[in-house]
């Protein structure tokens, strides 16, 4: 008997300016294609049964008034920021010891601060004081082997401090944005807290960041025409194969998304657990322009990228 499900999240939680973007991005007419293999096989255990897929018009609607808000007619369109990490930690830290400090915010800063414009293209800039103090009261406390309630006496010293550059992943891709860069003695490279002011973001209040859960790219001059490239059986009416359908909500806000698979069983044998990548053909029914592409089942803004080759 074949089930409905929507397809599962993937991702993590923290950012480096390597890491790479997610997103997802589809319409109502839909074309399918794999681009890695899961095969079947007897010998492996059964996977639990999914969990059932919400309604599908309940949850369209539920996420399309989550940002029901958005500015998407604003003269300059708010960043908002996948899973809302405006801060990159620094590559690696000389210590274990150091890097309890540095998750504990035991950061000992300048006596000084360097001055800063008021703007940067376009955006409003916070000071490197507010920077600093981003970077200290989001602190999460770590223990340590040698306590509990982390690394006593060991702190971090900031040895500079300067306007820059960083990336950080948004909803139209990374982008390297302003930043204030702080470096620590010992470590390898630097914390960068994203300098574009608050009043310049967006995102609902409440909503819980969560990792993007698919990736898309739009293809050419038109952005009605994008690729989804997302994780499940391979797509297919065979055994250990799936059926994928999508819908799909808009308003002058946002296009919520809702993508289902609905696996065709393993026949005789049992499918294995590995993922596939499923690559989808996708047409809106109309331009995204500055609306926020919205995965459906977690309301997570998901990211959208321009194809590096136009093909129209």
């Amino acid at each position: 008997m074949n089930t409905t499900r929507s397809t599962g999240l993937r991702g993590g939680r923290r950012f480096t300016a390597g890491a790479a973007v997610a997103g997802l991005a589809v319409g109502l007419a839909v074309t399918a294609g794999v681009t890695g293999v899961a095969g079947c096989s007897s010998g492996a255990p059964p996977a639990a049964p999914a969990a059932p897929a919400p309604p599908v018009a309940p949850q369209l609607r539920a996420a399309l008034q989550r940002w029901s808000a958005f500015p998407a007619t604003a003269a300059v369109r708010p960043l908002v920021l996948v899973e809302e990490l405006d801060l990159n930690e620094p590559a690696a830290f000389p210590s274990g010891a150091d890097q309890h400090a540095y998750d504990d915010g035991a950061i000992t800063m300048p006596r000084s601060w360097p001055a800063g414009p008021g703007q940067a293209a376009g955006l409003p800039l916070i000071s490197a004081a507010r920077a600093a103090a981003r970077l200290t009261t989001t602190a999460t406390p770590t223990p340590s082997p040698s306590s509990p309630s982390g690394s006593p006496g060991t702190r971090l010293i900031v040895t500079r401090v300067e306007l820059g550059t960083a990336v950080f992943s948004t909803d139209r891709g990374q982008q390297a944005l302003p930043a204030w860069r702080f470096s620590f003695r010992g470590a390898t490279g630097t914390a960068d807290v994203l300098a574009v002011a608050t009043a310049s973001r967006f995102w609902p209040a409440g909503l819980r960041p969560l990792p993007p859960r698919e990736d898309a790219t739009e293809r050419g001059r038109s952005t009605r025409t994008l690729m989804l490239t997302t994780s499940g059986e391979p797509a297919g009416t065979g055994p250990c194969q799936a059926t994928y359908t999508v819908r799909q909500a808009s308003s002058a806000h946002a296009v919520a998304l809702y993508v289902v698979e609905t696996p065709h069983g393993g026949g005789s044998g049992v499918c294995a657990a590995s993922a596939a990548q499923v690559t989808l053909t996708v047409t809106l029914p109309a331009p995204l322009g500055n609306r926020v592409l919205v995965d459906a089942l977690t309301f997570a803004p998901i990211p959208v990228t321009q194809s590096l080759v136009s093909s129209s």
